[in-house]
């Protein structure tokens, strides 16, 4: 939580100083969603962006019940892997 508060403050601050520097030569992204869309294996694909999303993310009932019980009961979901593989 303290290291988010840190980016946040960052973030706003390359904002208010240089509101472009943060789409220069970025080779990653962040990504912030509710739990309950269903995606292929690797999220994002190999060679597309944030821009798939609307194409290959649908809405996933069994996923929006879970996120629906998380947060009525002040519970956690599972954590998702972090690690992504491509297939060639």
């Amino acid at each position: 939580a303290k290291r988010d508060l840190i980016l946040q403050a960052l973030d706003t601050r390359l904002a208010k100083l240089m509101p472009y520097a943060l789409l220069w030569q970025n080779d990653h992204k962040r990504l912030l969603s509710w739990r309950k869309f269903g995606t292929p294996a690797s999220v994002l694909d190999k060679y597309n962006g944030e821009d798939a999303i609307p194409v290959y993310w649908y809405f996933d009932e069994k996923k929006a019940k879970d996120l629906t019980e998380a947060k009525k009961n002040n519970a956690a979901l599972n954590k998702p892997s972090e690690e992504v593989h491509y297939s060639e």
